[in-house]
């Protein structure tokens, strides 16, 4: 597994044993302080290998004070 923290940036790699791509996890500085904002109310969306490499696209999301969609992360998972 390769993990990353940074104070603006977050993300970590899993592959399994033989080095093919299990899943990702990113999340900016921006996606961090708006989910330690607006963490009481989070949705998680999926989007089911819709893309080439049958990837599962996963997003989290939650809504501001303005109520505009604000993104937490996004993950891709085999």
């Amino acid at each position: 597994m390769k993990k990353s923290v940074q104070p603006d940036f977050f993300y970590s790699i899993v592959k399994d044993s033989i080095g093919r791509l299990k899943h990702i996890f990113l999340a900016d500085f921006i996606m961090i302080q708006h989910f330690k904002l607006f963490e009481d109310a989070v949705t998680f969306d999926t989007i089911y290998k819709t893309n080439v490499y049958y990837l599962i696209f996963e997003m989290f999301c939650g809504v501001n004070h303005y109520r505009k969609t604000v993104i937490f992360g996004i993950a891709f998972v085999m």
